[in-house]
Parts: structure tokens; sequence; C-alpha cells
């Protein structure tokens, strides 16, 4: 009987939660793209730079978008390797707005993660950003500064 993808996909989560070693990882590569392009999102969000990279080597496209018109990319947290990495692989994902208009700068602004968007800005993300909150604001000037 064939596991569902969302059984396969727990599987593989707990992969994750365990701190997987490198055998373990290597089980990726026999999993779908459809799966490993789910779990791209989930290793983004848990910062995990290994699985990341296995699961893009594994076919994963970071060019696609959940139901918020969410790119990978727009999950990161604080790896900058991760980001780093995306950007290489998809330089137009910098300035693509999810459903709400955010870009990953208006994110990374907003979490006041300053080296992201320094490395964002010289990476060509363009500095139109929403100012909401005096935080945004702060982030704006010293983004404007740069």
């Amino acid at each position: 009987m064939d596991k569902t993808l969302r059984q396969q996909a727990q599987e593989y989560k707990n992969l994750y939660a365990i701190r997987a070693k490198k055998l373990d990882l290597d089980k990726i590569q026999t999993v779908s793209t459809e799966l490993t392009t789910y779990l791209l999102f989930y290793a983004i969000i848990k910062d995990d730079f290994h699985p990341f990279k296995a699961l893009v080597k594994s076919g994963a496209k970071i060019d696609t978008v959940d139901e918020f018109d969410n790119l990978p990319v727009h999950y990161f947290n604080t790896n900058l390797r991760i980001l780093e990495y995306i950007v290489k692989k998809d330089k137009k994902c910098i300035n693509k707005p999810n459903s709400l208009g955010q870009t990953i700068l208006h994110i990374a602004a907003k979490e006041n993660n300053y080296k992201a968007v320094k490395y964002l800005l010289q990476s060509g993300a363009k500095k139109i950003l929403m100012i909401t909150t005096k935080i945004s604001q702060k982030i704006y000037h010293q983004i404007m500064m740069l």
C-alpha cells in the first residue's frame, strides 16, 4: 500500500526533528519532486541548511508558490546561507511579492534582520518598503543610508 504524500512528509519531518544524519538525508533522493518541494518550505522554516540543500539537489523547486503566493524564500528566518543559496539559484525571487505585497526585503526588515537586508540590497532588491511600524521606519532609514 502506497503512503500518502502527507505520511511521507511527516516521516521526513521527523528526520529533521532528530537532526538527521548524512545517511538519513541520502534517503531524500528517492522522494518525488512534489514531496521534496513540500519539505523545502519546512527546511527553510527550521533554518536547516543541509536538508535544504539536499532537497534542492533532489529536485525541489525553489520557484514554487504556496496558497499565499509565498515562495520558499519568503519563509527565510535567520540562516543567511539559505538566503544566499536561493538568491544565487533564482535572482528574480528577490523582488517577487506574496499575496500581501511583501517581498523578502519587507520580511527581513520587519524581522530586524540587518544582515539579510544588506545582502538583499547588494543583490539587487528594490528599496521600496511599506512602512507600517516604527521599527520598520527605523530599518527603512538604515537601508536608505546604505
